[in-house]
């Protein structure tokens, strides 16, 4: 018997303040069954039922839209599972399953309220409170939160979650993300404190700034939006919302500055957070300002590209919370003799901050904390590649006998080393501790082989996604930069979502990719985007379709595409005015990031893209059953290819001989027949002049591994990826490298730093070769052919043995389980076991081993395909 097992809505457990009308269900199945044919979703609202599916004739598990009576505002929705399997036995699932509705279509009543500080920046930390007293015996409490800026909020002077850095960074010209969280436990009778801390963020703190002249792009202050829903027992309610009964505590401040780039300075001396709970009020109190009058015209007047002069529309939070994940001890720490500074050394580059224990401490004592990525030869700290980031903790000590911890507070840092001078005393391990932060998305994927040097290339791998995913997909996290690349997400998002369970975190970011894009405009080259004036450039903006993709073969999304289908037909009719008639466009304005010596021209690099995207898109319009649009694209796509062959090739030759030429023209099939092997054999003969080493750029790296295993290039790709001298992937590692860098050579022992102006030691771009550990090392692929197959309902699995490793490992937790295919050499044989989950069929190939895969149990099909039902299996094969 089968059973439904960590039910999830909308990819989250139990979410609240969720607005979506017709929420997505998913399961996985648990049991001795091998399929579900039929489920029944049973919802309940007030122990009332509001939708029962009835028995529905379907396989899937995932992706089930709610079909039942309209949703209310503030209401808790239990749900629950049966599933029948193929002997007709039905399980119901045991755990419990809600989600609890937000706002959905009903107004605030509350209002965005602001502090003190009005057109500036880089100031302290706004604080506000509201007192408030409770009578009765309360039953159920919600906050519901949001700001411009960042925030976090106190219920009697505890934090009432462990998010950071909420409400999250969206394009807040259009959208900004509230949350909603259960208090019932943290409010008591009679005296109560709401307390908030607000902070600039990305709203109004360097980062929208830095590239607009110092002039706001989205708005000249922070401001603050909040609802306390109060539930009686006695059955009443009451709400207390963000207005002027709201105060703002202003000075003495306790953090007098606190930006994503900069830093944080704190003064101890002016308290912690003993002003949350004051039941009178200070003299240096306010009431909060109301985001109208004067305030309103000033705020529009300092953005004049705000959109539509109002404000953006309060959105549910679809994305995944940003925490605080695991902190790690110094490996070392060294006091330097010239300077009296500690260098404090982690032993892996993350990203997060310190925090630090102070046993006993004394006013006039100031500590600074500098990050950095690497040290310079003489064991001082490496900053330079910072840029404009001062990425500087300045703590001003008060007196205290009683030991202090301290920790910033809406800063992060992508560092492995802090300098630390003016530490009172002897700086010892378990007095400081780094923090890692990131968004919160547990773990899928594992990958293990018998090579140590690529087991710490994937570690390097996951370290990389580690510190580039808060809240955003960033490109680094140290720099005056942190943004959130298209062309970067679009080549590692395959890569991370077999890493992490994901579908959140993009599909925020893909809501934002498409908020941003205006009609007759193209998307930007990174995301959110704050600016009036936008660049979008092939190989980037291109993200809009490949990331929709991704989340349709991985998770069985079809939503995206659904929504964005016009928005991304419109952005062709953007590259077509611009290509003159003759569909050659010339828009990567970017070419192949980063190239060793071996350039791609713009046209074909842009003309490539757009042959393949059209087809991509003509696919998804099938599968969506848009058969005018299917047709339209498709002739489109055939077009652009004729006119790609008429003007890259040559007597059945590719023009140019690139690397990265080769990779697009292969991997978005664009050959004449005859000139398929020409191209192939352009891409090895550039491999053997090199000494068989890569020469790509951030567009073609991702491509090379796979389409030499394309081409039955296997064992070629495995060479490359093994090498160890430069450039490679291996070769960072030999230099000291515990994320992915920026460049193959950041950093050499011959010749130290690379270019300072672009030289990030944790851009996991490159990282994007994890995807050929899982697809083609240990041979787990997803399936889009049809919708039937997407979300790994079926899969395929045909690892690439190679000769150069004697065991391989990967594991891969899908919708539906866990997914796991493992190899090992042996004298005469390989003997490779494999495992299919519950619901789900696989197709496995493996040229030439037709008698060996029938022994295991597997079923023939065609074309040297084998059908595995759920279940494990072990197949020896003849070496």
């Amino acid at each position: 018997m089968l059973k439904a097992v960590n039910l999830k809505t909308e990819y989250k457990t139990n979410p609240l303040g969720m607005d979506e009308p017709c929420p997505r269900f998913s399961y996985e199945l648990q049991g001795d069954g091998l399929f579900q044919k039929k489920y029944r979703i049973i919802v309940q609202a007030e122990k009332k039922v509001v939708w029962d599916s009835g028995f529905v004739k379907d396989e899937r598990c995932n992706q089930i839209p709610y079909n039942g009576k309209p949703l209310k505002p503030f209401t808790c929705y239990d749900w629950k599972v049966q599933v029948r399997d193929e002997n007709g036995k039905v399980g119901t699932s045991t755990e419990k399953a809600f989600f609890e509705t937000g706002f959905l279509e009903k107004k605030w009543s509350a209002n965005w309220i602001l502090g003190t500080y009005g057109h500036c920046y880089r100031k302290p930390v706004q604080r506000f409170i509201r007192r408030f007293s409770i009578d009765k015996k309360i039953v159920k409490a919600r906050l519901y939160t949001t700001a411009l800026g960042v925030y976090e909020a106190y219920l009697n002077g505890k934090k009432v979650s462990a998010d950071l850095f909420s409400p999250g960074w969206t394009d807040y010209h259009h959208r900004v993300q509230y949350q909603a969280y259960d208090v019932t436990k943290m409010l008591k009778r009679g005296f109560n404190t709401l307390a908030d801390y607000l902070g600039e963020g990305w709203f109004c703190g360097t980062i929208p700034r830095l590239n607009n002249l110092g002039e706001p792009a989205y708005g000249p202050f922070p401001m603050l939006m909040q609802e306390l829903h109060l539930f009686y027992e006695d059955g009443t309610s009451e709400k207390i919302v963000s207005d002027n009964q709201f105060h703002t505590v202003n000075h003495p401040y306790s953090i007098i500055m606190s930006d994503i780039y900069m830093g944080e300075i704190y003064d101890a001396n002016e308290g912690a957070d003993s002003w949350m709970l004051s039941e009178t009020e200070f003299s240096y109190e306010t009431p909060a300002k109301l985001f109208e009058g004067d305030f309103k015209k000033n705020f529009f007047k300092a953005c004049p590209d705000y959109h539509s002069k109002k404000l953006p529309e309060v959105v549910w939070n679809s994305g995944a919370p940003v925490r605080e994940i695991m902190t790690l001890e110094p490996v070392s720490i060294k006091k330097r003799k010239q300077t009296g500074t500690y260098i404090v050394d982690f032993g892996q580059n993350l990203t997060g901050r310190e925090r630090f224990l102070l046993k006993k401490s004394f006013r006039g004592t100031t500590i600074t904390i500098r990050h950095g990525e690497m040290l310079n030869e003489d064991g001082s700290l490496y900053t330079r590649n910072l840029r404009q980031a001062q990425a500087t903790t300045v703590y001003y000590a008060a007196n205290s006998r009683k030991q202090v911890i301290y920790e910033p507070k809406f800063t992060y840092y992508g560092f492995r080393y802090l300098e630390i001078s003016g530490w009172p005393g002897e700086l010892k391990k378990d007095q400081i501790e780094a923090v890692v932060i990131h968004s919160d998305l547990p773990d899928t994927g594992h990958f293990e082989c018998s090579n140590e040097m690529i087991n710490k290339l994937f570690s390097n791998i996951l370290w990389g996604q580690r510190g580039n995913f808060l809240d955003n997909p960033t490109d680094c996290p140290q720099r005056d930069e942190r943004l959130g690349w298209t062309g970067d997400t679009q080549v590692f998002i395959n890569e991370a979502t077999y890493n992490m369970y994901a579908p959140e975190f993009y599909t925020k970011w893909i809501h934002d990719l498409n908020s941003c894009k205006e009609p007759g405009l193209g998307y930007p080259h990174y995301i959110p985007f704050a600016y009036k004036k936008c660049r979008f450039a092939a190989g980037w903006a291109d993200a809009a379709f490949i990331c929709p993709d991704v989340m349709l073969k991985k998770y069985g999304d079809t939503r995206l595409l659904e929504t964005y289908f016009d928005k991304m037909k419109d952005y062709f009719q953007v590259q077509l005015k611009k290509s003159e008639g003759n569909l050659i466009v010339q828009n990567a304005i970017f070419g192949d990031w980063l190239n060793l010596d071996d350039p791609t021209s713009k046209e074909l690099i842009s003309t490539a893209y757009l042959a393949g995207m059209t087809a991509l898109m003509a696919h998804h319009a099938e599968l969506l059953g848009r058969k005018e649009d299917a047709e339209e694209l498709k002739t489109l796509s055939l077009n652009v290819k004729k006119a790609y062959q008429k003007e890259f090739f040559v007597k059945n030759e590719l023009k140019e001989k690139s690397q990265t030429a080769a990779l697009l023209t292969l991997h978005f099939d664009l050959a004449p027949k005859a000139a398929y092997q020409n191209v192939c054999n352009s891409l090895l003969e550039n491999l053997a002049s090199r000494g068989n080493h890569l020469a790509t750029g951030f567009l073609g790296t991702p491509l090379l591994l796979k389409i030499l295993t394309n081409i039955g290039k296997t064992d070629l790709a495995y060479e490359i990826l093994q090498k160890t001298d430069y450039p490679g992937w291996l070769y960072p590692i030999t230099q000291g490298a515990t994320t992915m860098w920026e460049r193959w050579n950041s950093w050499t022992e011959e010749n130290g730093f690379g270019d300072i102006n672009m030289n990030s030691f944790n851009h996991y771009a490159y990282g994007a070769v994890g995807e050929w550990f899982y697809e083609t090392i240990c041979g787990i692929q997803p399936l889009s052919d049809t919708l039937d197959q997407t979300g790994f309902k079926q899969f395929l699995l045909a690892p690439e043995f190679g000769t150069s490793l004697q065991y391989a490992t990967a594991t891969y937790v899908s919708q539906y389980g866990p997914i796991v295919s493992s190899w090992q050499r042996e004298e005469k044989a390989i003997f490779w076991a494999f495992c299919v989950p519950p619901g789900t069929t696989a197709l496995v190939r493996l040229p030439g081993q037709d008698t060996a895969l029938k022994e295991a149990g597997l079923i023939k099909q065609k074309n040297g395909i084998f059908l595995a039902n759920p279940g494990e299996y072990l197949v020896e094969i003849e070496q």
